[in-house]
């Protein structure tokens, strides 16, 4: 059994656990659709939000920290806050948790392609 960090939630008839793993996939999903935000081709693999997603769960409280890309153009601080809504939005709605905090790291900007003629 692989070692994972879960929360349970109570429920009707017994407890609900979900694994940090899930949260940081719905985040990672949240952030892939926010509008300036772009996610590192890096983060494709088996283990994609190693590195762009961390989640820490305390006592029903879900703190994310999220390292991403701006495209090029877009206002850090409009896409970073973007980001945070998208998140907690998503986490809150999806698991039923207290999202206390989303920590924004904007570590890069991303260029677009040239495209080929």
């Amino acid at each position: 059994m692989e070692n994972k960090e879960y929360t349970s939630l109570p429920a009707d008839g017994g407890s609900i656990k979900i694994s940090e793993e899930v949260i940081a996939t719905i985040a990672l999903e949240a952030l892939s659709h926010t509008e300036g935000v772009v996610i590192s081709s890096a983060t494709q693999g088996k283990q994609k939000h190693a590195k762009t997603i961390r989640v820490k769960v305390d006592n029903g409280n879900v703190t994310i920290n999220a390292a991403v890309f701006v495209s090029y153009g877009t206002s850090v601080l409009d896409a970073a806050k973007r980001a945070q809504a998208e998140v907690t939005e998503a986490v809150g709605a999806m698991t039923g948790l207290t999202v206390s905090a989303v920590n924004v790291s904007v570590i890069g900007v991303a260029f677009r392609k040239a495209e080929k003629q």
